[in-house]
């Protein structure tokens, strides 16, 4: 039967012991760069298999090797889509519940897939994140479980838009993956820990990096002047 001539990729007849070899190599370069960062997820996934939660979900469920790919994906994201991420007139960052001080005290305003902070605390880093506005225009939103539903009222509202998301390494990368299946540019920092009731038996408030974060702001505000 004649082929057709295919419109992307054609894999060779060893592609699947290339596969393997990029697997393998792969997992040994990021074994060891994230050592540190990775040195306690062996013991939580062994302790997550010892003691499975029987009705719930729990990221333990995942190996090692998951979050090496997850690291990928959302280095590769923010690499790829960051002219469409600049070129957006409106930059929605997502907070997650677990970075409010106050967790399920929070004084958070809004209707529901736009609540917003009401900087009730000064030491909350979702308050300082949002100090930045006086240098940077963003418009911040807390992240909603049904991330679906939300982007379509926030692709409603702004219709030049790319999404600037918070959150752990897994869940970051599965809503830079939904956000480009709603065409949506996205970037994403990840929180310095987890801490929410996905991970830890009694949830605390979580962290991330502020300096990285501005560093997007300002660069993303620094295409766009440069842009004009």
């Amino acid at each position: 039967m004649k082929r057709h001539d295919p419109p992307t990729y054609l894999l060779d007849s060893d592609f699947g012991e290339k596969l393997r070899e990029f697997g393998d190599e792969f997992v040994a370069l990021a074994k060891t760069r994230f050592s540190h960062e990775m040195s306690k997820v062996c013991r939580y996934i062994e302790e997550s298999r010892r003691n499975p939660v029987q009705d719930g979900f729990t990221w333990g469920t995942f190996p090692e090797e998951f979050y090496f790919a997850e690291f990928a994906t959302i280095s590769i994201l923010n690499k790829a889509l960051w002219d469409d991420f600049c070129r957006a007139d409106h930059t929605i960052l997502f907070i997650p519940d677990c970075l409010s001080l106050m967790q399920d005290k929070c004084k958070r305003k809004g209707e529901k897939y736009l609540e917003q902070c009401d900087q009730c605390v000064p030491n909350c880093i979702v308050n300082k994140i949002v100090s930045l506005k006086e240098k940077y225009e963003f418009y911040e939103v807390f992240t909603y479980r049904e991330m679906k539903d939300q982007f379509e009222v926030l692709k409603e509202k702004f219709k030049s838009v790319s999404f600037f998301g918070i959150a752990c390494i897994l869940m970051l990368a599965e809503g830079m993956r939904m956000s480009m299946s709603n065409s949506v540019p996205a970037h994403g920092v990840p929180l310095v820990y987890c801490g929410c009731e996905h991970w830890a038996k009694e949830p605390f408030p979580t962290d991330t990096d502020l300096a990285e974060i501005e560093r997007v702001l300002a660069l993303k505000a620094e295409h766009r002047k440069t842009s004009i």
